[in-house]
């Protein structure tokens, strides 16, 4: 007997979905509606979209520590995104996912303002049913990801000075 994926997987999966919280408690509720069609980035380029549901997954997760980024431009008009755990980071529209080998990990992401124009959007997406595909609202402010590991503004110095520094005097 041959036994392959799940816990004897190499790689791991995430499951989540992206849904409005108009109670804010912070979990997805029956009467809760889940937003079709946000596009979500992992820090490779690796894209996945939410379905009529709002619910998204992908398997393939090297064992390592990811991010997972919401293309702001795919949400309802006048959206606000909150924080959902201590995975958010200060950052309501990214994810720190800890991939293990063969598990599931959950990353949800919380529309907050529950406002009547995020609702009426979302209805309309849901009506396309499994038809829907990535809306790119206008005005939204263009995906990024930013890292503190990037370009220092002072790099580091090496612990010995350059060849072209002046030759220190001896003292006699």
């Amino acid at each position: 007997m041959r036994v392959t994926g799940g816990i004897f997987s190499d790689e791991a999966c995430l499951a989540g979905q992206i849904y409005v919280d108009c109670n804010g408690n912070s979990v997805k509720d029956r009467e809760e509606l889940g937003i079709p069609g946000v596009r979500l980035y992992l820090e490779n380029g690796t894209w996945i979209v939410s379905d009529e549901q709002g619910k998204y997954s992908h398997c393939g997760l090297r064992p390592r520590t990811h991010v997972l980024k919401v293309d702001a431009r795919t949400l309802p008009r006048k959206s606000r995104l909150v924080t959902s755990s201590a995975q958010n980071v200060g950052d309501a529209h990214s994810l720190f996912i800890d991939a293990k080998k063969g598990m599931l990990h959950r990353a949800d992401f919380i529309e907050g303002s529950c406002s009547a124009t995020v609702i009426e959007q979302v209805k309309a997406r849901q009506a396309q049913g499994a038809n829907v595909s990535v809306q790119t609202e206008p005005e939204q402010p263009a995906l990024k990801f930013e890292s503190k590991y990037g370009a220092q503004a002072r790099p580091r110095q090496q612990g010995t000075d350059g060849a072209n520094q002046p030759m220190a005097r001896t003292r006699h």
